[in-house]
Order: structure tokens, then C-alpha cells, then sequence
């Protein structure tokens, strides 16, 4: 038939033509709906390499808040570019030299790690559920001065025993956020602690942590200082580890997370080169050196084949991967390129292994040893390999980033460490005395000697007599303290670190009250904590965020379209549940028709009478006696109806249905929305 044929006024034209147009909007709808939720990280990358990822930060291992502090992603991508600062964000002071020296052996400062790889967009990630989580990520801003954590277990979870010992790190505060936590792993303490008044304009907050330490741990790797004491103790702990014992030892479990190495073709490169680099090295140590090897090598004009830089492109296929890309063709790239690299090398050869992120330590002064000062620019990634026995050791394979061992500025001057606290208590004030010079307070800790004690409901004064006040960085009067302000109380006499109570009052009994205070820190009630790591962007309208309002509205009307059939169905049932006789009857016939319909039981060319007779005899519906009842009412002979009996249909019709239909069939039919668009359109609304 010609288009001149087609009778566009026809009934039937129109129901089949909207029937087709709804199911194509459903079906088109569910399409982009589900490529835009299927390829959300894929689309998410894509816009932000077109747009250059000029955002400061933005896809490389750390994150600024609203008022510029620093802190880590909870992922790492390879991207185009990798901006960053030279900006001074802490110094720290680090307790550890080399054997039978002064000389300083740096550790690299640990945040958390990342285990979990998405082969789709390229990310590393945490994993909450690693097994032997051995991070202790105490929430440093919320604590207390002078109060303590301490988790034993993560020294257990490590799974290390040999050659460790615990060193002490005080880390000083400048652009970290209020929560970010740094120190050598593993860390397993922590206190906060004061800043001296004359380096309180400098350093906002202070912390010392503790950490059990590999003996063969050392920021020195890849790159060596030509210093005799560096390259013996690089050679000492190789001959070390190659005494490791093998994985059989471990639990398969363990091995089976960290050696997880992805199936997709695409990284079948990345196997052949681990294959490669693997001939004739017989011990885990010796493939790692393999892997640093790789990326020292030099071409034959003794150039390197592998530099260091923070704008290293994309592929030119956008599908292509950027690790193989960076591997086997640029050979270009920064510290999340070369350690994402590393970590699928090395689990290509089966050595457990996972990407540590923090700050790289540089040894860079000569007069004050063991202080190092940290720049944004040193924010790192690198990978820890585990060896049986020895635990987590540290392997930087990032090559020619001497801009970030190169300070910006000359290193300042270290702070002067805090007198060591005899105690502190803290609690919020219920009366101020400025005239006695006293202050009432509820107390809610108490450390002693780096010891918390629980205090006792009894409320306790302190003697403020010659205490200095101090908000923030700001020195007040006593009178500034007012009730309900949070406090904490310092206390720095040497004479108090004598008592050997092992209790709080029992200590409080031999101090004595008003306990004497040197220092006592306001938290004024109303003041509000700053929204750390919100994300200025996140109200910014993007394409990527109309693809996941597309996705969502279309899932959902997808959704409410395939239901449609029991929404329908839920309706005219409850319009059943009447007292007015006609409206019943209406509507009981008008339920059993759409059911009847839905589940393809009725015949266009019988009468309902007809259709009804044949449906008893099938499934014992009792729906001839109940139509003919519904036609004499239609027909003004109500005397023909038997009491009651309509209301007994429904319950019956349902159930004979359901007795005689298997669950899959009933179920498929109920899943048929067009089924159901057909019968509103012939039965009307």
C-alpha cells in the first residue's frame, strides 16, 4: 500500500501507531539511560581529558578544600596533565639513620594505599575490605592535645617480624588537612601535640606518631646520592631480601588480592613485558630491580628511554590505554604513571604488591639532621612489595623528578619541640572565677604520660593563675573563656612524671586540686568546624552530570513503563473495594476483562458471554453466573442479583487464575505494558 492509502483517521491507525512511538521512547530512553550509568567513569575521563585537566590537583593524587589544604584522593587516575605547587605544606622530623651512623635514612611519609584496579577508566582505588588492612588512619582533627591512639593490631595485620624497629616522627602542620594523617609505614600511634608560640604563625597544628619500621626501608631507590654509606646499605638490604622465603608461605588469599593482574587483552602487553624482564631472576627482589632497571635504561647515546613529566598526553586513539601508551610508546609520565606501571608489572609476575600514596622525603640539609620540609610538589605515589617475614618495603620507581628534591626555597628553620606534657585534662567550663583565677570544668579526658585515663563524673577546677590562654594561634585573657567553651588543660612540670598511680583519681589525689595548669586551649562552643575537602566544583553543571540525570530519569520511566501492567492491575482492583452496587459491578467486570486481556485469555470474535462459558469450563472462573448478574443490573433487573454474591467473584476469580497459571507464565503476561496500553485504548480510561 502507498502512504496515500493509509487511512489516518482510522482508530486502529492511531492505537498502533502510539503503541509503537511509546515503545520506542522506552526502548531509546533505556538505551542512553544505560550507556550513560555503563560508561559513567569512561564519559567522566573523556571530558575531563578534553579539558585538559587544568584543575590544580584535580586527577593527581591529592585534593585541595575550599581553603587550599591539602589531602589524598581516595583514587588515582592516569591523566593528561598533573598539576602542581611548590608551596610548603608541613615539615616533619623523622628519627631514623642508617646502621651505626648519623647518617639520615628518609621514609617516605604514608597516607594510605591504593589495592584495587578499574581496568575500564584506568583507577587505582582504596579497598576498605583488603585483606591484612594494616593502615591506621586515626582522625587527627577531632582528638584531643596531648590524648593518644594507639592500634596494636595493625602491627599484627602487617604480617612483619623481621629486622623492625619503632621510630618516633613529629610532624608539623602548615596546609595538611584537619585530618590527614602522615607517617612511615606502619604507624601505630599517635598524639597531638603543641606548636611552640614562636612557630605558631607558621605551623597551625603539630602531631607525633610512632611507627614499627623495616630495617631495609629507605627513600633511596632509584635514585642513589654517590655516597659510599647510601650505596652499602642498598647492596646490604638486596642480599638481605633475596634470603626472603617464597609466597607458598603465605595465605592464598593474601597472595590471590595482591597479585590480581586484569584478563583483558589489553594488558597482555604489559604480561609479555613482565615475561621479559622475569627471564633469569630467580627471587622477588631481583624481578623488583628488574622492573627499576627498566626504567633507568638508557639508549645508545646514553640518553634516557624513560623521563619524568607532568604533562604526558593521551593516546591518540581515545579508546587506547594510557599505561600502554606510557610504556611502550611515550615513555613519558609522572609518579602516578610510573607507579600504576610498576604495580601490574610486578603482580604480572606474581609478587604481591600495592601503590602507596603520601610524600617522598629528601634529605637536603646539613645542619639540621633528621628535619625534612615538605612542598606540595612532593606529594607521591610509589609501590610497596611485600617479602615473607621482612612485611611491606618501599620501592619508588619514578624517574628524573628533581624538581621535587630540589626545595623551592631554602628549608626554614625547624620549630623547637614542645616541652613533653606531664598531663592534660579537657572538658567543657561550668564556671569561670577570673578574680581566684579559676576554672570549673566537666572533665572528659585525661592523658597522663601518653595514657589515657577515664575521668570520673565529679567536676574539677584548675588553677589558671599562670596559664597563658590561647584560640588558635591568638593569646587572650581568662575572661575570654566562657561556660560551655571546650578546653584542655596542659600541664609541663617535670616534678608530676613521678607518680606511679595507675588510676585517675589516684592521680589527680596526688597532684592535687585546682590542678595546675601551663597552657589551656579554647574551643569556643559556637564556633562551627570548616567543611574540609567539599568540593567547590560539585554544583558546576557538566555534560557528564545531564548523561547521569538522563540515565537516572530513563531507568526510572523505564522502570514505571515495564510496571505498568501491575500498576494497572493494583488500580482497578482497589476501585473493586466499594459499597455502591453499581460502581462494584463496573468495575469488577472492567478488573476481569483487563486480566483476561493481559493474559491473552479472550477472543475478539465470542461475546464476553461466550468467552465466559468457555473460561468456567477451563478454570472454574464462575464468571458466567457473575456477567449475567452484571448484564441485569445493566439492564435495570436488579431482583436478579443474588445478595452478595459479587463481592465473592473477585476473590475467587484470582484465585482460580492463580491455581490454574504457573507463576512464570502469569509473571511473563503481568510484564507486557504494550498488552496493557492496547486494552486502555479500546476500553478507554
Amino acid at each position: 500500500h502507498s502512504l496515500r492509502s493509509v487511512d489516518v483517521t482510522n482508530n486502529t491507525f492511531w492505537k498502533r501507531f502510539i503503541t509503537r512511538l511509546l515503545g520506542f521512547i522506552a526502548l531509546t530512553s533505556l538505551f542512553i539511560g544505560g550507556t550513560a550509568l555503563f560508561l559513567k567513569k569512561e564519559i567522566e575521563g573523556k571530558i575531563a581529558d578534553a579539558q585538559g585537566q587544568g584543575k590544580e590537583n584535580e586527577n593527581g593524587v591529592v585534593k585541595r578544600d575550599k581553603d587550599g589544604n591539602v589531602s589524598f584522593s581516595d583514587a588515582m587516575k592516569v591523566s593528561s596533565k598533573n598539576k602542581r605547587s611548590n608551596e610548603l605544606v608541613f615539615c616533619a622530623h623523622i628519627e631514623n639513620y642508617f646502621p651505626n651512623s648519623d647518617f639520615p635514612n628518609p621514609l617516605y611519609l604514608t597516607s594510605y594505599h591504593y589495592t584495587k584496579f578499574d581496568t575500564l577508566t584506568e583507577t587505582f582505588e582504596r579497598d576498605s575490605l583488603m585483606p591484612f588492612n594494616d593502615e591506621f588512619i586515626p582522625e587527627i582533627g577531632t582528638m584531643p592535645l596531648f590524648s593518644s591512639r594507639t592500634d596494636s593490631g595493625v602491627i599484627k595485620r602487617a604480617n612483619s617480624f623481621k629486622l623492625r624497629n619503632t621510630i618516633e616522627v613529629e610532624v608539623y602542620n602548615k596546609l595538611l588537612g584537619k585530618n590527614t594523617f602522615l607517617a612511615p609505614s606502619t604507624s601505630f600511634f599517635v598524639q597531638p601535640i603543641t606548636v611552640d608560640k614562636n612557630f605558631q604563625k607558621e605551623f597551625k597544628s603539630a602531631f607525633r606518631a610512632k611507627s614499627y619500621v623495616s630495617l631495609l626501608n629507605s627513600a633511596y631507590f632509584i635514585y642513589n646520592a654517590p655516597d659510599p654509606t647510601i650505596l652499602a646499605f642498598q647492596e646490604q638490604r638486596f642480599r638481605t631480601l633475596r634470603n626472603a622465603k617464597t609466597n607458598s608461605v603465605l595465605d592464598p588469599n593474601f597472595v590471590n588480592y595482591y597479585t590480581y593482574f586484569p584478563s583483558a587483552s589489553n594488558f597482555k602487553p604489559v604480561k609479555k613485558l613482565a615475561d621479559e624482564l622475569s627471564v633469569g631472576k630467580s627471587t622477588t627482589i631481583d624481578k623488583v630491580l628488574s622492573v627499576r632497571d627498566h626504567f633507568l635504561a638508557r639508549n645508545s647515546l646514553n640518553e634516557p628511554i624513560y623521563k619524568y613529566t607532568d604533562n604526558p598526553g593521551i593516546p591518540g586513539l581515545p579508546s587506547a590505554s594510557k599505561l600502554n601508551y606510557f610504556l611502550f610508546e611515550s615513555k613519558k609520565g609522572y609518579c602516578a604513571y610510573y607507579s600504576g606501571a610498576t604495580l601490574l608489572i610486578l603482580r604480572a609476575m606474581g609478587i604481591p604488591s600495592r601503590i602507596a600514596v603520601g610524600f617522598m622525603s629528601v634529605d637536603r640539609s646539613d645542619k639540621n639532621k633528621g628535619w625534612y620540609w615538605y612542598y606540595a610538589n612532593q606529594s607521591h605515589a610509589w609501590v610497596e612489595v611485600y617479602f615473607p617475614e621482612y612485611g611491606w618495603i618501599d620501592f619508588d620507581t619514578t624517574v628524573g623528578n628533581e624538581e621535587a628534591r630540589e626545595a623551592a626555597s631554602t628549608d626554614g628553620t625547624p620549630p623547637s619541640p614542645p616541652a613533653k606534657a606531664s598531663f592534660a585534662i579537657g572538658g567543657y567550663v561550668l564556671a569561670n572565677d577570673t578574680n581566684k583565677k579559676l576554672l570549673k570544668i566537666q572533665p572528659l579526658t585525661f592523658t597522663y604520660k601518653d595514657k589515657i585515663f577515664q575521668p570520673n563524673k565529679e567536676a574539677t577546677q584548675l588553677d589558671a593563675t599562670k596559664a597563658a590562654i590561647i584560640q588558635d594561634t591568638l593569646l587572650l585573657a581568662l575572661k575570654n573563656i566562657n561556660i560551655g567553651d571546650t578546653i584542655i588543660g596542659v600541664n609541663y612540670n617535670p616534678k608530676w612524671l613521678g607518680i606511679s598511680e595507675n588510676s585517675y583519681q589516684g592521680i589527680i589525689n596526688k597532684i592535687k586540686t585546682p590542678l595546675p595548669m601551663d597552657e589551656v586551649y579554647i574551643h569556643p562552643k559556637k564556633d562551627k568546624e570548616t567543611t574540609i575537602g567539599k568540593d567547590e566544583n560539585s554544583k558546576s553543571f557538566t555534560w557528564l552530570r545531564l548523561l547521569n540525570i538522563i540515565g537516572i530519569v530513563s531507568g526510572l520511566l523505564f522502570t514505571i513503563f515495564m510496571l505498568l501492567p501491575l500498576i494497572v492491575r493494583l488500580w482497578l482492583y482497589r476501585k473493586t473495594k466499594t459499597d455502591d452496587t453499581i460502581a462494584h459491578f463496573n468495575a469488577v467486570q472492567r478488573y476481569a476483562q483487563f486480566n483476561l486481556h493481559q493474559m491473552k485469555l479472550t477472543n475478539e470474535s465470542q461475546t464476553i458471554l461466550e468467552q465466559a462459558q468457555l473460561l468456567d469450563k477451563r478454570f472454574n472462573l464462575n464468571y458466567t453466573s457473575f456477567y449475567q448478574q452484571y448484564m441485569a443490573l445493566k439492564y435495570q433487573a436488579p431482583h436478579q442479583i443474588k445478595a452478595d454474591s459479587q463481592y465473592n467473584f473477585v476473590n475467587n476469580f484470582k484465585q482460580q487464575l492463580k491455581t490454574n497459571i504457573s507463576f512464570g507464565k502469569r509473571l511473563k503476561y503481568y510484564l507486557n505494558p504494550i498488552t496493557t496500553i492496547k486494552f486502555l485504548f479500546q476500553n478507554g480510561k
